[in-house]
């Protein structure tokens, strides 16, 4: 169901507010046109038509101003979290777009890392993982060596973290394992790769699963792990687990839940998860605008000195997990 457009409600009732005081002041003239004293009344007569034009002007201003920064805020959003040196937004694009729109933004002391959901066997071979999955795009712009080099990289990072091995004899590694890699040649930033799902059977390939409970579970272990590599990174995460995606969680959902847990985890934690967290929402996961400023009062909420939602959404969503294909 479509949202009522809080834009248009908005505005409208400042146009009634505004029609309200013309009233007052139309009020306020019928009145004095009953002195005598006609000098008096035409003075108070163009005192209240200035009144009027500055009511009229200010309520354009602001109204103007409203419509522009819901323009802007449909593009992207961020904000400081109070207490914290760090920000918390989103931007709306492709998730490639949106990475690229930090190409050199932070500067020689802050860099760029981006998160990105794989299966818990980390077998990025392209056969075996999803077509249309963000980390198949990736592997896209690698040279066979370097897809080589990658995959030889991976499990010798995490080859310690093996649980046991799969009918194919594909390592099995835990829900939440990390694997940090350095930027290639041909990019800027650098790459997470998260474990959050596997495969729903041995024998058919590209089609993956997890539930509600292992993918926070996943994302927990991110955000408990991130102080350790991204303390001066803007850290781009895309919408990883969506039903879009074969995943069982919604956009609103994950976006909320990003926002949440990066707030949280930056509260208790000592160190500094990341300079800043840009969660990356593809225009057609939502649909209306006023959906995605509902993502920007989540922020707001979180950023500023208000109630913290962090259990209450996480609660909510291990809550009825039925499995379900994942990325």
């Amino acid at each position: 169901m479509r949202k009522e457009n809080r834009i248009s409600v908005t505005i409208g009732k400042r146009i009634l507010q505004m029609f309200g005081q013309w009233g007052v002041l139309s009020a306020v003239y019928t009145f004095c046109k009953n002195i005598d004293n006609n000098l008096l009344v035409e003075s108070i007569k163009w005192f209240l038509i200035l009144c009027a034009i500055v009511i009229t002007g200010y309520y354009l201003k602001t109204s103007l101003e409203i419509w522009r920064n819901y323009n802007s805020f449909k593009k992207r959003y961020s904000l400081d979290l109070t207490g914290k040196k760090v920000s918390i937004g989103y931007e709306v694009g492709s998730f490639w777009e949106v990475v690229d729109r930090f190409k050199g933004d932070g500067g020689e002391n802050e860099r760029v890392a981006v998160i990105m959901g794989v299966n818990n066997r980390f077998c990025i071979d392209k056969d075996y993982i999803n077509s249309s999955s963000l980390i198949n795009n990736y592997l896209s712009i690698l040279s066979d060596e370097e897809y080589q080099q990658l995959t030889s990289k991976i499990h010798n990072q995490l080859k310690h973290l093996v649980i046991k091995h799969d009918i194919n004899q594909l390592p099995i590694y835990p829900y939440g394992t990390l694997c940090t890699l350095n930027p290639s040649k041909d990019n800027h930033y650098e790459v997470g790769l998260l474990a959050m799902c596997e495969p729903v059977n041995s024998n058919i390939q590209g089609k993956f699963a997890s539930t509600r409970k292992d993918l926070i579970f996943s994302l927990e272990k991110l955000f408990e792990e991130m102080s350790n590599h991204y303390t001066d990174y803007t850290l781009v995460i895309p919408l990883i687990g969506t039903k879009s995606s074969g995943g069982p969680l919604t956009h609103e959902e994950v976006a909320k839940y990003l926002i949440s847990a990066f707030a949280n985890y930056t509260r208790i934690n000592e160190r500094r998860l990341a300079r800043r967290l840009v969660v990356s929402i593809y225009y057609k996961d939502f649909e209306t605008v006023e959906s995605i400023m509902e993502i920007k009062r989540h922020i707001d909420m979180e950023c500023g000195m208000g109630s913290f939602s962090y259990s209450k959404i996480k609660s909510e969503i291990e809550r009825d997990i039925p499995t379900a294909e994942a990325v």
